[in-house]
């Protein structure tokens, strides 16, 4: 109990620390391996393995509202979604905002535009449960995961979706 209250501490400070910023060590050890196996609660109250999309790419944006590069990584996800309607991956975008940014996310999503982008959201913060699956410590952050469920890239650019939405 005490290593795990430890390590949580540890990834807290880390969080803070970065923000939004680079990658985790713990997060680039996982590039070529498979996907831990995660849940994501949709925005839409549907809970839904990652192990779901299998069989096509699938691209997870973890971001927050209150966080100015996320905003920015976010305006280019909308962009690129309205640009290509027929992309080919599936992209989520997971908020790890926390349950009293609710009401404040929604609206964000409403007023800019962003409700042709499929969204999740725990209400957990940092605790959300992909989050420290992928081994987060700050956001943006970009994973790419193949129809075969092998992590081929995470970053902090929108570079990723560019380069993984029509596979």
């Amino acid at each position: 109990m005490k290593k795990l209250y430890v390590s949580s501490i540890l990834l807290l400070l880390s969080f803070l620390s970065t923000g939004c910023s680079s990658l985790s060590p713990q997060t680039e050890a996982l590039i070529g391996k498979p996907a831990p196996y995660t849940r994501l609660s949709l925005l839409d109250d549907e809970y839904v393995s990652i192990r779901r999309y299998r069989g096509k790419t699938l691209i997870l944006v973890f971001w927050a509202s209150w966080c100015s590069h996320s905003k920015s990584l976010m305006e280019d996800l909308n962009d690129y979604i309205h640009e290509h309607p027929n992309h080919k991956a599936e992209i989520i975008a997971v908020s790890v905002d926390k349950m009293d940014n609710l009401t404040k996310l929604r609206n964000m999503i409403y007023l800019q535009g962003y409700d042709k982008i499929k969204h999740a959201f725990s209400g957990n913060g940092i605790h959300d449960e992909a989050f420290l699956s992928f081994r987060l410590v700050s956001i943006p952050t970009v994973i790419a995961i193949s129809p075969n469920g092998i992590i081929l890239e995470a970053s902090n650019s929108f570079s990723t979706i560019r380069r993984y939405g029509d596979k």
